[in-house]
């Protein structure tokens, strides 16, 4: 504590918790676009989860890519 009273808080940064699905009927084609947002996704996840960012590899940690 200074001598102005004022002190130094530690804030830790909370994720909040979001889910993303990704449907679409096995027997449909994707359209160009539909596969380019699929595709971007993937790749996202599979690099940030490789990130030399702690904060990114502790998001993407807990994302489950079912493709």
């Amino acid at each position: 504590m200074s001598r102005e009273r004022l002190s130094v808080l530690s804030l830790v940064d909370s994720i909040a918790e979001a889910e993303i699905s990704l449907i679409y009927r096995r027997a449909a084609p994707l359209s160009n676009a539909a596969k380019c947002i699929v595709e971007r996704l993937a790749s996202v996840i599979r690099t940030s989860m490789a990130s030399d960012v702690p904060f990114k590899r502790l998001l993407f940690n807990s994302v489950e890519c079912l493709l």
